[in-house]
């Protein structure tokens, strides 16, 4: 009883991040709201291409192929850029200029060489070619006006119609439409049900560990922020591959570490109360402690786990930076709806559910009886330890 006790738990333990929950539940459920419509409304306007079992990849180009072997060909090249941008100007496609379609309004340039044996020796031959990336995926079909002229997409881009586009006659032109399956990234649906199996067995093993209202809560939380996670890569407009769902996991992971660092508090605080009282009143002041008492490591976390990932971002692939970027924002949110929203959510199902006792089995064995003394009316003898030795 005399033992010291801990009175200070941090620079930010007096700070009481449920007080304004109100606002904080407002902008959470709009967040949530919004990610559920807008991937919802994404999966219709897209015809459910996220949510397909493998990704694919429609895209139209149009190559330019410069039929030169000369080793300075950078003038022919520069002729060749100028003169298909000229036409990209004026060249519609569904009332709209080509250029309006090609991706970053610019077209690649690619060089190679190949050397050849020849009964002279060996011959290095040049090749160099631009690609041009239409944003579009074009069937070939539609039609196609160029100074007056009405033809048919495909057909108008290909070699009979070179000099037509004011084209040098070296160029050698191609129209080609392509659908790329990638196989290699994981599908939308798998993803989401194994992360939703795996949130249901972990909110299980909580529910049985720290009661039904912190279950509960626990339960919305992690599906929240799982759920905003998961809608950034499909609400936002960026050419990214499904792989960026790896991170609805990890987020969800990282959400139930924070939410159990603040069970312990909460559960610790309780089994000390000298008082054991389990009225509303003081059941609510002890979360808000236990909210106060949490947030210095929990925000440590945050700021640790936000630093590897920038790091990552810094020396990683490109390709995985939106991982990073999605893990990054989805823990931030998660954090700060721990602080905010877990308590009071938790309360409310404990004002909810209060009174409600759940009986669990006891493994107290009962009092043995007490044999019974038969006593005889002889006189019973009596016994000295020394003396009868």
């Amino acid at each position: 009883m005399n033992e010291e006790k801990q009175t200070y738990f941090g620079e930010l333990s007096d700070v009481d991040f449920t007080k304004r929950k109100k606002p904080f539940g407002i902008v959470a459920a709009v967040l949530l709201l919004g990610a559920v419509a807008g991937s919802v409304a994404m999966g219709i306007v897209n015809k459910g291409t996220f949510y397909k079992p493998a990704n694919t990849v429609a895209n139209s180009e149009i190559f330019l192929e410069m039929d030169t072997t000369a080793e300075e060909n950078s003038v022919l090249e520069s002729e060749t850029r100028e003169q298909f941008m000229t036409v990209a100007d004026t060249f519609e496609v569904n009332g709209k200029t080509l250029k309006s379609y090609m991706k970053n309004g610019t077209m690649e340039l690619y060089n190679r060489s190949d050397v050849v044996t020849t009964k002279n020796g060996n011959t290095t031959i040049y090749y160099s070619y631009y690609v041009v990336t239409l944003t579009k995926s074009f069937t070939g079909e539609e039609t196609a006006t160029y100074a007056g002229n009405t033809y048919k997409l495909s057909e108008f881009l290909s070699n009979d119609h070179v000099t037509d586009l004011g084209l040098n006659n070296q160029i050698k032109l191609s129209f080609k439409n392509s659908t790329v399956v990638s196989k290699d990234q994981p599908a939308f649906a798998p993803v989401m049900i194994s992360t939703l199996v795996g949130v249901a067995v972990a909110t299980a093993y909580l529910l049985l560990r720290y009661r039904l209202s912190r279950g509960l809560a626990t339960l919305l939380v992690t599906l929240g922020a799982g759920a905003v996670t998961a809608a950034l890569f499909i609400i936002v407009p960026l050419s990214v591959g499904s792989y960026v769902l790896v991170a609805t996991p990890i987020v969800c992971l990282l959400t139930f570490m924070i939410e159990i660092m603040l069970m312990n508090k909460e559960r610790e605080m309780i089994n000390e109360d000298k008082k054991h009282d389990n009225s509303i009143e003081n059941r609510n002041q002890i979360m808000v402690d236990a909210t106060r008492y949490t947030c210095t490591p929990v925000i440590t976390l945050l700021i640790t786990l936000a630093f590897l990932l920038i790091d990552f971002m810094a020396i990683g692939p490109f390709a995985t930076c939106y991982i990073y970027v999605n893990v990054l924002v989805g823990l931030t949110l998660a954090t700060f709806a721990v602080l905010a929203l877990f308590g009071p959510i938790a309360q409310f199902f404990y004002k909810a559910f209060f009174g409600v006792k759940i009986e669990r089995p006891t493994n107290k064995k009962k009092a043995k009886k007490a044999k019974a003394v038969h006593k005889s009316a002889e006189p019973e003898e009596a016994i000295f330890i020394g003396i009868n030795d």
